[in-house]
């Protein structure tokens, strides 16, 4: 594999993974910010988006985990700027993005 110097070079890698490798890398790094998500569906959407064998309809229903949990997040971030509580709405996010 060839080495990775610079941010094109890291989207141009991620962009030549099929569409299954990509959902896995993005689940793997979504993984390390787990514990900044308070909401437990979280690891469990991360649980089916890591599988490369969930099916359409594991990966629908976690999907749509993931956007109830980023609703129920962001409306605790409030306008106070909860630090924790927005690290948490953007891991949900994250995690929905990755599927």
């Amino acid at each position: 594999m060839p080495s990775i110097n610079n941010d094109n070079q890291f989207r141009q890698a991620l962009l030549d993974l099929d569409p299954v490798q990509q959902r896995l890398a993005a689940a793997r790094f979504v993984e390390h910010a787990l514990p900044l998500a308070t909401d437990d569906r979280i690891a469990k959407v991360l649980q089916v988006a890591a599988d490369p064998q969930a099916s359409d309809d594991a990966l629908a229903s976690a999907l749509k985990a993931a956007k109830s949990a980023t609703l129920d997040t962001h409306t605790r971030c409030g306008s106070e700027g909860d630090w924790r509580e927005q690290a948490g709405y953007l891991v949900c996010r994250a995690a929905a993005a990755a599927l």
